[in-house]
């Protein structure tokens, strides 16, 4: 900011910092002594100049006039002053190096602060100077995510408890140092992969018999294994003395093993267990073999502690034992156990069923169990979509007879459902054709079919024969099958007053439809009031005077005297039929048909008694 005081971002922290000393209303106020458009071209410095000019508020202008003194006064000094001393007299100027040691861990904020005086110091030292080539410096440290750490972390002198890796304590000094899991394996993972590469040996990979399918570790990568597990070795004994050196006064290493591990461990020597080690404990056992053994005894007591005297310490030192000033104890779990018990009494003490039973349970909870226990009204509503099509709300609570036709042919015209034709490398050649596509073709046929024009047999016989030209699908079904089914349509009583009324103009085929009709309608048992949306396809809607005719097509195979099971399976389809043509023609239903081509006739359907039921 005292580089360039054009930089918003930096301005308004410095000014709501304690150094600035602002509110975030104080820079709403001076934002605002602009209007828009113009405003998004004064800089929070171009509005501080500006309100010592306009500015209403005399105890604003007066923050400003102190700040922005301090601010031309830094300025000055940046050119004139060495970077270090710059940065104190900001510290000492404005207060901030006082300010921070009141924040939490203020100690540590003090020593940030002299860490970047001393960064700044050095800086200076380069052939760089300026405040302006250091600010470009730290931006291009924090680009290459290059962390300078925090001042204070490695500080030995402090009297805290700190935890930290081997790698940080580098460097560091303290009284009491705890070297834990010692236990803990060497990682091996390198070693495993299937190609192995060394600057000095090269590339090992592994042997593989095609023939008889089997591989193994060639040479060069089993010489390349020792070599790497070598140095990991003596990386490992880097670092576990560094770690063992960081102690001033006392060093106490804590690791975990097994009892045959240890008896194992016990009975090695110290140089043959150098370059075999899997963990730094394998290092320490043959070390620590005799003060395992003497405490073990508890025989002498001089072998408990320290050796008393040199000659001692000669005898031994050649006989292997440890140096006197190291001690070592086996610590079992029944030990131990007392701690973590008294730890788990602790944590039972303040449990979340004894906080439930002793706190919670005994207050007053009505109001909680009255929010818990709220129910929804229009839990209905819920089971309900927006949108239907009529064949879902068929399948809803309707069991489904053999063969049914699951869906139908919708006109070419139609946006809101179209027919899925299967790939012709899918299909697979049968004797019969399924049922949806057979019901989907008659769907067709039947919209195709010339009602008022065909009067007599020989002219349903002949467009039936030409059929095949127009649509080639018709050759699925038996032309035989076919034209009975036609001739018990057109030539019955129904049939005739059809074909009169596509005479006149007065027959609609393959009628869509988009209404809203009411829950209610579909689910009786429901208390919902809500209307859902409901489309579908009417196959035949006829016009009388004052009414409407209602007819739909059925192609499942049922026997005679099953006539039932096509009522029950769409007499409620036929009542959303009923509604919505009432609701989009104004007229009254008058008359309703299933026609079924199995057994080719007629079956009326009451869908007054239907409509009551369902009321």
């Amino acid at each position: 900011m005292v580089d360039n005081v054009y930089q918003d971002i930096p301005m308004a922290s410095v000014m709501l910092s304690s150094i600035g000393g602002f509110t975030e209303e104080e820079l709403t106020k001076l934002r605002i002594l602009v209007r828009e458009p113009m405003r998004e071209q004064y800089t929070l410095y171009d509005l501080m100049c500006l309100y010592l000019q306009e500015g209403a508020e005399e105890e604003l202008r007066a923050k400003i006039q102190h700040f922005y003194k301090d601010l031309q006064y830094f300025r000055e000094q940046k050119k004139e002053q060495p970077l270090g001393v710059l940065l104190w007299d900001i510290y000492q100027r404005t207060g901030f190096y006082y300010d921070v040691q009141l924040m939490p861990d203020g100690a540590k904020r003090k020593e940030n602060l002299l860490m970047l005086l001393k960064k700044a110091e050095d800086y200076e030292k380069t052939v760089f100077k300026g405040l302006f080539y250091f600010n470009r410096y730290m931006e291009q440290l924090k680009s290459y995510e290059i962390e300078m750490g925090e001042a204070g972390s490695g500080t030995e002198n402090e009297n805290v408890v700190k935890i930290m890796t081997i790698h940080k304590s580098k460097g560091l000094e303290f009284p009491v140092v705890f070297v834990s899991g010692l236990s803990k394996k060497f990682n091996r993972m390198d070693l495993a992969k299937p190609m192995l590469c060394h600057p000095e040996l090269g590339i090992g990979m592994e042997c593989v018999n095609i023939t008889l399918r089997f591989h193994h570790p060639s040479l060069m990568k089993r010489a390349i294994q020792e070599k790497v597990w070598k140095d990991t070795l003596e990386e490992e004994m880097r670092i576990l003395y560094v770690a063992m050196t960081r102690a001033k006064r006392k060093l106490i290493l804590t690791g975990t093993i097994k009892a045959q591990d240890l008896e194992a461990g016990l009975r090695l020597q110290i140089n043959t267990q150098k370059w075999r080690a899997t963990s730094a404990m394998d290092w320490l056992l043959p070390i620590l073999a005799d003060q395992f053994r003497s405490t073990q005894s508890e025989k002498s007591e001089e072998r408990e502690g320290f050796l008393k005297n040199q000659e001692t310490q000669k005898q031994a030192h050649s006989e292997g034992v440890t140096a006197s000033w190291l001690k070592a104890r086996l610590v079992n779990w029944e030990e131990i156990l007392p701690f973590f018990e008294k730890e788990r009494k602790q944590e039972e003490e303040f449990s979340y069923q004894i906080f439930m039973d002793t706190v919670v349970i005994p207050a007053d909870v009505s109001m909680v169990e009255q929010s818990f226990s709220y129910e929804y009204p229009n839990r209905d509503a819920t089971k309900w979509k927006r949108k239907y099509s009529v064949s879902e709300l068929k399948t809803l609570s309707q069991t489904t007879l053999p063969e049914e036709e699951s869906s139908i042919m919708l006109p070419e015209q139609n946006n809101f459902e179209e027919e899925v034709k299967m790939p012709e490398f899918l299909k697979e050649e049968k004797s019969e054709i399924a049922a949806t596509a057979r019901g989907t073709i008659i769907h067709k046929i039947m919209e195709l079919l010339p009602f008022g024009q065909i009067q007599t047999k020989k002219q349903l016989f002949e467009w039936i024969d030409a059929l095949k030209g127009t649509y080639p699908e018709s050759e699925k079904i038996s032309a035989k099958w076919l034209y009975r089914a036609i001739e018990a349509f057109l030539f019955s009583e129904i049939g005739e007053k059809l074909s009169q009324m596509d005479r006149q103009g007065n027959l609609r085929k393959e009628l869509p439809f988009t209404v809203g009709l009411p829950v209610s309608l579909m689910n009786a048992d429901t208390q919902a009031e809500d209307t859902v949306v409901v489309q579908g396809i009417i196959d035949i809607c006829g016009e009388a005077e004052e009414s409407l005719w209602l007819i739909d097509y059925k192609t499942d195979r049922i026997k005679e005297g099953e006539e039932s099971l096509l009522l029950d399976r769409y007499g409620n389809q036929m009542l959303y039929y009923k509604a919505a043509l009432e609701q989009i023609l104004g007229k009254r239903v008058s008359e309703s048909y299933l026609y079924s081509f199995s057994l080719k006739k007629f079956i009326p359907v009451n869908l007054q008694e239907r409509s009551g039921e369902n009321a």
